[in-house]
């Protein structure tokens, strides 16, 4: 330790008892992850796009899905994003050394980088579309248009079972849109934030780093609209119910 340290340490330790007890909080200073603050500056794009997807649909929610709302918006990216500076510490075309000296040179110019290409998701297929030629399609239009007092208990039942996996095939057809249109506005505006933001490690980022960071980036959407979709969704047909 160099002299100008020891003097400096001694003038501490002498002048610690000079401070009050209330002049120093340990609430007045707060730690903020990577993935909090990317969550404190992006849930308005979230927020945007429910606004758009469910239009007037959104002011009908109660006052428990909006809270619920905040706090999956505010866990998906302080969950998603933690393991990202690690993921841009391993995952640099130069040393740790190289990078001490890179840092202290680095100049920041506002580019767009070299993101992995979208590929083709599962949310990207076409769901419910039917055969034409399938030949019970006629046998269940029957049975759909058919009021139930009409059916045998066998024909009932069959019309039971495919009420229930209509129903389902419509959840996942809406879901899989949701998912499809979400991702499609997020992924890019989350990726523009990451130019902006973390411009210097993407400057040494490897190709297999930016893969997996478009990976993490894939999973905080996903997971976030999955819950946010069934929680909305609950509540909209909830009160759907209550009105029949």
């Amino acid at each position: 330790m160099s002299n100008d340290l020891e003097n400096y340490d001694e003038h501490l330790e002498d002048n610690y008892d000079d401070f009050e007890d209330d002049d120093y909080d340990d609430d007045d200073y707060e730690y903020i992850t990577f993935g909090t603050e990317m969550g404190r500056d992006l849930a308005p794009n979230v927020k945007q796009f429910l606004a758009e997807y469910y239009g007037d649909k959104m002011a009908d929610l109660d006052s428990e899905t909006y809270v619920d709302i905040e706090e999956i918006i505010k866990d998906a990216f302080f969950y998603e994003c933690d393991g990202i500076p690690d993921l841009l510490y391993n995952n640099r075309t130069i040393s740790h050394q190289e990078f001490d000296e890179f840092y202290e040179n680095y100049k920041y110019t506002p580019k767009s980088f070299a993101w992995p290409a979208r590929k083709e998701e599962w949310f990207d297929r076409t769901f419910g579309e039917e055969d034409e030629e399938d030949e019970h399609k006629e046998f269940e239009t029957y049975l759909k248009e058919s009021d139930p007092i009409d059916l045998n208990e066998q024909e009932q039942a069959i019309k039971n079972i495919i009420d229930a996996a209509d129903n389902m095939l419509d959840w996942h057809s809406g879901f899989a849109d949701f998912t499809k249109k979400g991702y499609d506005k997020l992924s890019p505006e989350i990726q523009q934030y990451m130019d902006n933001r973390i411009a210097l490690d993407l400057e040494v980022l490897t190709a297999e780093g930016f893969v997996k960071l478009q990976e993490t980036i894939f999973w905080l959407i996903t997971e976030m609209l999955d819950k946010l979709y069934g929680t909305i969704e609950a509540d909209l047909r909830g009160d759907e119910e209550e009105e029949e």
